[in-house]
């Protein structure tokens, strides 16, 4: 059987690309990655990377590819799922979704409270214009 991987022999990265059972694979944010370059373009090993450059560690818990596409964005305060917990990566994702949903919730307040305050503004302008034009054309005294 042929490997496609010219790091084939030399890689210890528990996240293989062309591993059959990825999905069922763990890695930590300590342990190395893929280096071949055809692969460095696959969004979850972009993650791996910024994940790696946080400095986690074993103690942070794992990812599993699923996790690692499921993060939109990488911050210093991430943590993986508890490696002594069975189900913990259902648990992680769940909680993921729900932060996620909970965010852009918040984000659609925010937006319709600027909307109501831009249409305040906008009456605003309005209104005094409104009364602005009707006193112009008042006349003055002694005009007909």
């Amino acid at each position: 059987m042929k490997i496609d991987c010219p790091h084939f022999d030399t890689c210890s990265s528990p996240l293989c690309p062309l591993a059959p059972n990825l999905k069922d694979l763990i890695c930590y944010p300590d342990e190395e990655i893929c280096r071949a370059r055809k692969f460095q373009s696959l969004p979850w090993i972009k993650k791996q990377k910024r994940i790696a450059k946080l400095g986690l560690t074993v103690d942070d818990g794992f990812f599993t590819v699923t996790m690692l596409n499921a993060i939109q964005v990488v911050t210093k305060n991430l943590k993986g799922a508890d490696p002594s917990d069975f189900g913990s990566e259902a648990k992680w994702l769940k909680q993921r979704a729900e932060k996620r949903a909970m965010v852009s919730q918040k984000r659609r307040n925010n937006k319709a409270k600027q909307n109501q305050k831009h249409h305040r503004v906008i009456a605003g302008k309005r209104d005094n214009l409104v009364s602005a034009t009707s006193a112009s054309h008042q006349t003055k005294r002694g005009e007909k």
